[in-house]
């Protein structure tokens, strides 16, 4: 085998190397998780949709939750849940107490607490991001009682946890129907519209009922802040939210509960429409409404195509009718919603993911400690077997001194862009395992060359220091140059913009233009200006003050001059220097 290629082979498949393309692997993954875990510490962006009855007839408890991302699709997570009950009566006095001011507020909570009894609780892990729970409960229901239920959530986004006392919780609507009490819960997320399904023959009232939601106990006490009409004898329930999610679609999502578990048509109110009668007969439903869908009982999401937005992303109406009907042959089941249209920003879970890939938690957290590894593999090639004598006797073979150290700087930048790969390769597969998310071709060519030119020049110098000197010595400068240009260079240069103008206005923005001036004199500075090409391909907003520093030619100049000026140098006095340790 020509010696070259040798080397280069023996260079290349060290044990120390392999363990390097491991560990680079594992940080990805590493990464991956501390992203997550940063991401969840971030207010919470996530919803849920639930629905949810208690039958006092036969003790039948069924929840159902449909767990959504900030792009409202499903996310898988865990739920843990408690249902709760208390007494009306009691909760009544305790109130007329408080009001009179024969107890405190604290009192007030620490009663409440006494009074609510927890009858069921449960975790359960989602599948495709729904979780269905039936099951009877086991204590006795009473049409007396008050039900509550507190659930917390848990997804890569983070915990929504609802605290068991006054005001929390959701609250369970009691529905009478063939003299028989279900308690209903229904939401979806704010802002929502809900309403009682009634029965009719032919006409449908579409009069806004401008209320307060009915509730068994002073509305003081449950803030539901939802314009709507909820009746206590009605055959179901239901609540909706409607979002444009750009010019094209828009999404609307129920939560209903009908006494028949029957199929509803869902209709949207036309936007052509100018104004739609208070009393509606069934047939003329079509002539105001446009059908978009089918729904029964349960948790539903239909995608729309119809356009909601202005071009300045507003609402074409702020808020617009959404009507459900199920006939049959002697009557008609309808409910109708008024409901307001929420613009929804697309990308939101991407931008989330995207921005927190480089931020203090994620690459940058890699291209500040694994220089380290680059440090390292200049050492096993050129430092240490050179402290050893060991290049003369790769010499001893017919090749060259220049092939010598050109064949051992390719195999440690091909080492080097490996390595990166697979650490890349891991950290978006992780990413992507967990959230969804799979960064585009252009943020993944921003990323990958950022990180690994980076690593190459700085690699390019350690090969330089490698050839001024060996062993322990090369070490020690190393490492120096590795705190100085990782760790320290930031704060050096902050140090010398404050000691040469002070404290004062505008003083973030010199400090800023300092900083990216200064990365073109460091052999990491390539990363730190792809970041920022990162960032604002990833928000589409640029900073005027970056902008006015940086220059496409001059990194590439940077670049180039950081990568090759050290290892000319290197050569210059490894050529002449005594390789015999």
């Amino acid at each position: 085998m020509n010696p070259i290629f040798y080397d280069f082979k023996r260079g290349v498949l060290r044990i120390s190397v392999i363990v390097t393309l491991v560990i680079f692997t594992l940080a990805g993954v590493g990464v991956a998780y501390a992203i997550l875990a940063f991401i969840a510490t971030m207010p919470n962006p996530q919803q849920q949709v639930l629905h949810s009855y208690i039958d006092t007839s036969t003790g039948e408890f069924k929840l159902e939750v449909l767990l959504l991302n900030p792009d409202l699709k499903p996310i898988d997570g865990e739920i843990s849940y408690k249902l709760g009950c208390y007494n009306a009566t009691t909760l009544r006095q305790l109130q007329e107490d408080l009001q009179l001011g024969k107890i405190t507020p604290e009192v007030y909570e620490e009663e409440f607490e006494k009074l609510l009894r927890i009858i069921d609780e449960d975790v359960v892990r989602s599948s495709s991001g729904r979780v269905v729970v039936v099951k009877n409960l086991r204590e006795y229901i009473s049409r007396d009682l008050i039900y509550k239920l507190y659930i917390n959530v848990t997804t890569v986004y983070g915990t929504i946890v609802q605290a068991i006392r006054t005001g929390a919780g959701t609250l369970y609507f009691p529905l009478e129907v063939n003299n028989k009490t279900v308690y209903v819960l229904v939401s979806t997320p704010i802002p929502f519209a809900i309403s009682s399904i009634r029965v009719t023959k032919d006409t449908i009232t579409t009069a806004s009922q401008e209320t307060l939601i009915a509730t068994p106990i002073p509305s003081a006490v449950v803030s539901v802040g939802v314009v709507g009409e909820v009746e206590m004898k009605s055959p179901g329930i239901v609540s909706t939210s409607l979002y444009a999610l750009g010019f094209e679609k828009s999404l609307l999502i129920t939560s209903l509960y009908s006494f028949k578990d029957v199929y509803f048509d869902v209709y949207i109110e036309k936007l052509n429409v100018t104004e739609i009668p208070k009393t509606l007969s069934i047939n003329d439903i079509e002539k105001y409404f446009e059908h978009v869908g089918v729904v029964h009982s349960g948790i539903g999401v239909l995608e729309l195509n119809m356009t909601l937005l202005e071009r300045g992303l507003r609402p074409i109406q702020p808020s617009l009718y959404v009507l459900l009907v199920s006939r049959s042959e002697n009557s008609t089941m309808y409910a109708i919603t008024r409901t307001n249209i929420s613009p929804l920003q697309g990308g939101v879970t991407k931008m989330i993911v995207s921005t927190q890939i480089v931020g203090s938690v994620g690459v940058s957290l890699f291209i500040t400690f694994f220089p380290v590894i680059v440090l390292y593999l200049v050492y096993i090639y050129i430092a240490k077997p050179r402290a050893q004598g060991a290049l003369e006797f790769v010499l001893a073979r017919p090749i060259t001194r220049f092939e010598l150290y050109t064949t051992r700087y390719f195999a440690g930048v091909l080492v080097v862009l490996v390595a990166t790969v697979l650490f890349y390769t891991a950290l978006v597969l992780s990413v992507y395992f967990f959230t969804g998310v799979l960064l585009d071709l252009y943020q993944s060519i921003l990323l990958y060359a950022g990180l690994s030119l980076a690593l190459i020049a700085f690699y390019s110098l350690c090969y330089m220091l490698s050839a001024f000197t060996s062993g322990t010595r090369y070490i020690v400068v190393s490492v120096i140059t590795y705190m100085v240009f990782s760790i320290l260079w930031n704060l050096l240069v902050y140090l010398v913009v404050i000691s040469l103008r002070g404290f004062g206005v505008g003083l973030a923005q010199e400090l800023m233009r300092a900083q990216y001036t200064s990365y073109y004199f460091t052999p990491l500075g390539i990363y730190y200006f792809m970041q920022y090409y990162y960032t604002v391909y990833v928000t589409g907003e640029s900073v005027l003050t970056i902008e006015s520093i940086i220059n496409p030619l001059f990194i590439c100049i940077s670049t180039i001059t950081w990568i090759t000026i050290p290892v000319v140098l290197g050569w210059l006095v490894f050529k002449k220097t005594s390789l015999s340790g």
